[in-house]
């Protein structure tokens, strides 16, 4: 788990990249950007998901090709503020402008093209999100919905727009499936790791109990990120408060 306010030093000390988390299906980095444009980046390897911490940035987004480089036509440009999710495929060259000062953001890099699960329900549609899911929106949907809302849904990627509303979570293990927490609203108890106490499959690889022992207790606040591996016990409850977070669900 990351705090908002480590995350907040960890960028401010920054240059380019730092990795955060390196496994063989996905990648967390901590990156900053300022200044005018950056030279075109290419990540043909993985698609990324940028949560931003801090500042503006104009994106552009291209076309490429091996053997020509980055093409003229069709480019795209978009402006990417502080709270916004961004998302880049890997069939896409960036470039990123920031004349005002330091663009800080969380990127996770998704390796797997498609979702091959092991265990586990059969993917949603694809329903691909578009390139900049604004915070106003995002923020909107966790105040006044009682229910998730789904950001995006295509290849190992679930991006879910989670609520609680006022209600605990379920005491739950995923097999084949890591979680990554993006906090939003309410301030609640995480409990991860453990024992599940009376589990049962509710779905191909997909497991829930009535309680955990053994757990790691965390308070979760705006800002916080949490990461939950897959075959890993996890409850989240607000209390009296609601909750809503960025999930990012990576199944392969």
């Amino acid at each position: 788990m990351f705090k908002s306010a480590e995350l907040d030093a960890m960028l401010a000390r920054v240059q380019r990249s730092q990795d955060l988390v390196v496994k063989t299906n996905y990648a967390i980095a901590a990156r900053s950007h300022s200044g005018p444009a950056s030279a075109w980046a290419l990540h043909p390897e993985a698609d990324e998901f940028w949560f931003v911490r801090r500042g503006a940035a104009k994106l552009t987004l291209g076309n490429y090709s091996f053997m020509m480089g980055v093409l003229g036509s069709g480019t795209q440009q978009f402006t990417a503020n502080a709270g916004d999710v961004v998302s880049v495929p890997r069939n896409k060259a960036y470039q990123l402008d920031a004349p005002g000062g330091r663009f800080d953001y969380i990127a996770v890099r998704v390796f797997p093209a498609q979702r091959h699960l092991q265990a586990g329900a059969t993917p949603p549609t694809p329903r691909p999100m578009p390139t900049i899911a604004e915070k106003s929106k995002i923020e909107n949907i966790l105040a006044e919905s009682n229910q998730n809302v789904m950001l995006h849904s295509a290849g190992a990627v679930l991006i879910n727009q989670v609520v609680y509303d006022r209600a605990p979570g379920p005491w739950e293990v995923h097999m084949a499936c890591d979680d990554l927490y993006f906090w939003r609203l309410g301030t609640g108890k995480a409990q991860i790791d453990g024992t599940l106490v009376h589990a049962k499959e509710e779905q191909p690889g997909e497991f829930r109990g009535f309680g955990v022992t053994g757990s790691r207790d965390y308070t979760v606040g705006p800002g916080d990120f949490v990461l939950i591996p897959r075959n890993t016990v996890h409850h989240m409850d607000g209390g009296d408060a609601k909750l809503g977070y960025v999930l990012v669900k990576i199944c392969d």
